[in-house]
């Protein structure tokens, strides 16, 4: 910052910027874009007004305004006065955007397509993210000139004291008498006060040694943007509860953490279900600007999920077994139907190698995903079953063909197929008679049998029976070996010609 002589206006040594020719160019291409269109000449980019608007565009940082910062007309900045005019902008991002400004509003658009417009300058600085926007054009005839590579300055502005806008760095303000640079400490000393925040500052100039005198004025502080922020969360996705989430991030600014409802306010959206949501971050105090940081909601994976035990179950025929296991996640007992759901897979047969019962557990609500757990259905031990065998002569056929396809098992109302038994041993008849059999149960059944043909038992030797008018059913004693045998158990019996006299059997 500096100070003039005559204390009427202040030079004020601005942060480093860039004069933006090629954006300065491209809205010159723009301008004649426009001008084509009413059939009008194109303008030519004058040197000398191209470094007239490069500086009014800087004068823009300090006052933003037709008038300079020094209290002068905007034309005196002009190198020449044949119809001169001026249109100004300010934070448009591109050259398309500040032409779309300028082309919408009555007044500027009048200017570009002036037809007695000849020379044109365009100016565009760029200083602390923030873009300012010059045009100038008259009817004089432009000194051509080559597109200037883009230019870091530190421009000096001379301004009314009334007018000053400033944004303080860590830079020395820089004082001069008659273009004599005075030394702090020795020529002057300076003081702020009200500096610490955005707002209005002020400085005290206090002339020492061969310099007397003071100067006082104010200077504008201006707020941060957030742009400048660094704001992230701790984690990238968060597991939704089934209430809207409020993560916090962190906020920081030049490695400073930025506290809120102090530097910014937080508002959530779409935070109330799986999928993108997003924190606004907005400024406040000496903090500007709008912020949006997205976050990503993800529903609960239920695959680390504790399930209970399972019993065994026994095989029964035409039965679907649906077991309902506790389901316990990070010691909370979840609820079938409002956490998960239950199916099955391969619950009718035993198990197997091929066939192994399964309970599947799939998340809902605030779950996802799922897994499944498997469990046991032993095959049914059989007793009491009844086999028959119609006729025990096998003929040509395979032996154990022949018992496959024609022994009649029933267990329970229920007729096993042949491929709920294999045949184990055979012994049979020269004449192929089946004399006797062993058999051994398998897939959803276990156990095994011997059978043996009622053929070679002994039976006891039946009396003569006295007919009473009604069917004679003697009972003979049947033996296999030394062992008594159970009608009804290891054999039936049917009698034939009993209704009458004569011989029976």
């Amino acid at each position: 910052m500096q100070a003039a002589s005559d204390q009427t206006t202040v030079e004020l040594k601005l942060s480093q910027g860039t004069r933006r020719y090629d954006y300065a160019y491209r809205v010159l291409d723009l301008v004649n874009q426009e001008r084509a269109k009413k059939n009008l000449s194109p303008v030519t980019m004058d040197k000398n007004l191209l470094e007239c608007a490069m500086t009014r565009a800087e004068e823009l940082t300090v006052y933003a305004s037709h008038n300079r910062p020094n209290g002068s007309s905007c034309f005196s900045a002009f190198p020449y006065f044949a119809d001169p005019s001026e249109n100004l902008a300010i934070n448009q991002s591109t050259p398309e955007e500040v032409m779309e400004t300028w082309v919408k509003s009555s007044g500027h658009y009048a200017n570009i397509i002036n037809s007695s417009n000849v020379s044109a300058g365009i100016g565009c600085y760029s200083q602390n993210g923030h873009l300012y926007w010059i045009q100038c054009f008259t009817s004089h005839k432009a000194e051509t000139c080559t597109q200037p590579a883009n230019q870091n300055v530190s421009p000096v502005i001379s301004a009314l004291p009334d007018l000053v806008d400033l944004h303080f760095d860590a830079s020395s303000p820089v004082l001069k008498f008659h273009d004599r640079t005075l030394a702090e400490g020795k020529d002057y000393a300076i003081s702020f006060s009200n500096n610490q925040n955005s707002g209005l500052g002020s400085f005290t100039i206090t002339g020492l040694g061969f310099y007397s005198g003071t100067l006082t004025n104010n200077f504008f502080i201006r707020q941060v943007s957030l742009s400048q922020a660094n704001i992230a969360f701790s984690q990238s996705s968060y597991l939704y509860t089934g209430t809207a989430l409020t993560p916090k991030p962190a906020v920081t600014w030049n490695g400073i953490t930025l506290t809120e409802n102090v530097d910014y306010t937080l508002s959530w959206h779409d935070n109330e279900r799986q999928g993108n949501a997003y924190v606004t971050v907005s400024g406040m105090g000496n903090f500007t600007g709008v912020r949006n940081k997205y976050f990503y909601i993800d529903l609960t994976p239920i695959t680390e999920a504790e399930i209970g035990d399972i019993p065994d179950y026994e095989y029964a025929p035409g039965k679907e077994f649906k077991p309902e296991p506790t389901v316990t996640l990070n010691g909370v007992t979840l609820k079938k139907d409002v956490d998960y759901t239950l199916s099955y897979s391969n619950n009718t047969m035993a198990s197997s190698r091929t066939n192994r019962p399964r309970v599947n557990i799939t998340g809902i609500g605030i779950y996802r995903s799922g897994f499944s757990k498997y469990f046991t259905i032993n095959p049914l031990k059989l007793s009491g079953e009844t086999i028959q065998l119609p006729n025990t002569n096998y003929g040509n056929e395979s032996v154990t063909t022949y018992l496959r396809n024609n022994l009649i098992i029933t267990y329970n109302g229920t007729k096993l197929t042949s491929d709920d038994f294999t045949i184990t041993s055979v012994r049979c008849s020269a004449s192929n008679e089946i004399l006797d059999f062993s058999l051994s149960y398998k897939q959803n059944y276990s156990g095994t049998r011997q059978m043996t043909s009622v053929k070679l038992c002994n039976f006891s030797n039946i009396p003569e029976q006295i007919f009473k008018g009604a069917a004679v059913t003697p009972k003979p004693v049947v033996k296999y070996g030394s062992s008594t045998l159970q009608e009804g158990t290891d054999y039936i019996l049917s009698w034939a010609d009993n209704t009458k006299t004569g011989r029976a059997k």
